[in-house]
């Protein structure tokens, strides 16, 4: 995006804002530096927008960011520790993004009388998404979306989430995997044989085959371990290879 609202060049950030609902007001949660929301608004996708920033020094350049593009009149930048600067029904999207998905949770669970009025949740951890898949089955939140992006050595995923029905994306996931597979990986995901889906899996899997290494033979772990490297490298079979860099390069579809 270049113009008033600077140039956002992270995949993961522009997969993220695509996400959010158009023409309504956007909360985004630990904004940092507030680039999302100066690209939403700026962009006209949205009207206004909330930058919530709990960092001293990140909520300063973030003010300062709003400022330098002259957007001050419609995004607020407060300083506060998650959705409790942010007043029920004065928002109908909110983004929180690169974050663990333990903290993402924790977030979302101390904000519920803000969601109750929330027309969509954008969430991108950066760990155990599977977390926050689970804080969403709980909730009441459904699964309408979710994307993979490789970006700098690392995958990200993004999901969107609306009221609905939290059970349906994992009963439609076409699959005999169990539910721990699906909440690791993403339903959507895998009812999709999204392309970067087997290379996360085989990452994961080496991962574990790491920690094997360090458990003793015989052990009740080691069999416990073993037996999950089996079962995800049986799963991920009929997942499809694909190259990080052409298969990210083209994720970046518009979706507001």
């Amino acid at each position: 995006m270049k113009g008033r609202g600077g140039l956002l060049t992270s995949k993961r950030l522009l997969e993220t804002a695509h996400r959010v609902l158009e023409n309504a007001p956007v909360a985004d949660i630990g904004t940092d530096h507030a680039l999302l929301p100066c690209y939403l608004v700026a962009n006209d996708f949205v009207p206004t927008a909330v930058a919530v920033e709990v960092n001293e020094g990140p909520y300063r350049m973030a003010r300062r960011h709003v400022k330098k593009y002259g957007l001050g009149g419609r995004i607020s930048v407060r300083h506060g520790d998650g959705l409790t600067v942010v007043k029920p029904g004065e928002v109908a999207t909110v983004v929180v993004a690169g974050m663990g998905g333990a903290l993402i949770a924790d977030i979302l669970s101390r904000g519920k009388d803000v969601l109750k009025q929330t027309k969509r949740l954008v969430l991108q951890p950066n760990s155990v998404a599977q977390k926050v898949r689970r804080w969403m089955m709980d909730e009441g939140w459904q699964l309408t979306d979710e994307e993979l992006v490789f970006e700098n050595g690392h995958f990200y995923d993004i999901l969107v989430a609306e009221p609905g029905k939290p059970t349906l994306p994992y009963v439609d996931a076409h699959s005999d995997a169990p539910l721990s597979f699906l909440l690791e990986i993403g339903p959507l995901l895998w009812r999709r044989r999204h392309p970067l889906l087997r290379q996360k899996c085989e990452r994961e899997i080496e991962k574990w085959e790491r920690i094997l290494d360090q458990i003793p033979e015989g052990s009740e772990r080691r069999s416990e371990v073993e037996n999950r490297i089996q079962n995800w490298k049986e799963l991920i079979l009929c997942l499809p290879r694909a190259n990080t860099s052409s298969a990210s390069s083209n994720s970046s579809s518009r979706h507001i």
